[in-house]
């Protein structure tokens, strides 16, 4: 068995390289809901589910925010005052001491020999 390290929170916040989020988030910062990237509304602009290698950036069928363009932080398209804009999402940047435990797991009988297994800790 080999050591594995599990990514941190990336349903909850993001790392330093914030154009990796995955996460669920999708509501932007002014408590607006997220448009759908796949929606007609966003044809006519230029980060959307339609353009080329929209999956690699974790665009698609849903609404959750994300970070195509490498801003600062995660956004998406929200519609205010009958007009679509973008906003950054509630998203908070993932805190704590980004050091892993090492979790042992025995695999096996007695004589079998006892890997080691890390994990992040939940913040």
């Amino acid at each position: 068995m080999s050591e594995h390290t599990f990514p941190r929170g990336l349903d909850d916040c993001y790392e330093k390289a914030s154009s990796e989020y995955r996460g669920r988030v999708n509501q932007a910062a002014n408590g607006k809901t997220c448009l759908h990237w796949n929606s007609h509304i966003l044809l006519d602009y230029p980060i959307n589910a339609f353009m080329e290698d929209a999956d690699s950036y974790g665009i698609g069928e849903h609404n959750f925010c994300r970070n195509p363009d490498e801003d600062e932080k995660p956004w998406c398209y929200v519609v205010k005052n009958h007009k679509v804009e973008w906003d950054f999402c509630d998203v908070s940047p993932c805190s704590g001491t980004g050091k892993e435990l090492e979790v042992w797991q025995h695999v096996g009988g007695p004589e079998q020999e006892v890997t080691p297994c890390y994990l992040i800790p939940p913040v």
